[in-house]
This record gives C-alpha cells, sequence and structure tokens, in this order.
C-alpha cells in the first residue's frame, strides 16, 4: 500500500488529504488520497455548479467494503 506523505499546506477532509497548489502559469493542481492507503478512483459524477467543477472520489478499499455490506 502506498502512502502519501502529506505536504504543508494540505488539509484533511475526515479521512482525505487534499493537496492544492497553483504552478506560474495559473493552473490549479489538486493531489487526493485516502488515509486507507488504497487507489483513488474519480467518479465522473458531476457535482459541481455551472461556474465550478466538482466531482466525486472513492477507492479500492471504500468500494471492496461497500460490496461485502450489500452483497
Amino acid at each position: 500500500m502506498k502512502v502519501f506523505n502529506k505536504k504543508e499546506g494540505s488539509m484533511d477532509v475526515e479521512n482525505w488529504i487534499i493537496d492544492a497548489s497553483v504552478d506560474s502559469d495559473g493552473h490549479l493542481t489538486l493531489n487526493i488520497c485516502h488515509h486507507d492507503g488504497s487507489k483513488v478512483h474519480i467518479l465522473g459524477a458531476d457535482v459541481s455548479d455551472e461556474t465550478g467543477w466538482g466531482d466525486r472520489f472513492t477507492t479500492e478499499s471504500i468500494e471492496s467494503e461497500y460490496k461485502k455490506q450489500t452483497g
């Protein structure tokens, strides 16, 4: 399991770690990982408003647990 090295300026949201940075050209980069250490997947849920961007993320471990619970 890969362990994410939390950087200064990162934020914790429950079991998630989000690192945001902006390069010299103004591009935003987001790095997202979960404390469970499993691979993160973007779900393509498009949970944004008209002017922003929003999505939903999961991990292999979260999905595995969900499948166990729901059969």
